[in-house]
């Protein structure tokens, strides 16, 4: 991967993700718990919100399982210097119902890429958990659908 690539070229390419590609979708991962938190302390719907908090939670076990497919692609344990960015997310001040199935779209995309990433991949075990993670983002658009539908149905109601 160059400098100006992103994990996500390797998708597109139909390659297997390198280092550094596992390096960065790895702090993207942890970024999402931030991001998840974020946002639902911006939902008004508490069982929504809470949905939403859930999410974030298992991208930072999908980090947390990308550091097991570094330590496999490298051979040896792997810690980060630190997990996700450090950037700031700028988030709206009000979460929106078109807002959030932009997140879904992305979790849904997320589930593709890693089935992408993980057919590529050469490793049985680095596959199987690439594989993991991609079945959990399409649980997380499922949920943030469900919490469209929650916020709408209480806006109507």
């Amino acid at each position: 991967m160059t400098a100006n690539d992103s994990p996500y070229t390797a998708a597109a390419t139909g390659e297997a993700l390198d280092l550094a590609g596992l390096v960065s979708l790895m702090h993207l991962e942890f970024d999402g718990e931030q991001l998840y938190n974020t946002i639902a302390d911006r939902i008004a719907h508490a069982e929504a919100a809470e949905l939403v908090r859930r999410n974030g939670r298992e991208e930072a076990v999908h980090g947390e399982r990308l550091i097991e497919v570094i330590a496999l692609r490298t051979g040896a344990p792997y810690q980060p210097e630190q997990r996700g960015t450090g950037n700031e997310l700028e988030l709206p001040e009000t979460i929106s119902a078109k807002f959030l199935l932009r997140v879904a779209k992305g979790e849904h995309d997320g589930g593709a890429m890693y089935q992408t990433y993980a057919d590529n991949e050469p490793n049985e075990e680095i596959a199987r958990l690439l594989r993991q993670n991609g079945r959990e983002e399409v649980m997380h658009a499922r949920r943030v659908e469900q919490a469209i539908e929650m916020i709408e149905a209480a806006a109507a109601g």
